[in-house]
């Protein structure tokens, strides 16, 4: 397991982490919006 963890470049990694990161913030963001549109909806 760490072998191939070693063979996986720096910058790969934190790029990959980045774009988790992103994606996360990005769901997170669109569940906001949603709730906030659907809360000024029924009120």
């Amino acid at each position: 397991m760490w072998d191939r963890f070693k063979e996986i470049p720096k910058w790969l990694l934190l790029g990959e982490i980045a774009t988790f990161l992103v994606f996360i913030a990005a769901i997170c963001g669109l569940f906001l919006l949603a709730y906030g549109f659907v809360g000024n909806g029924t009120n």
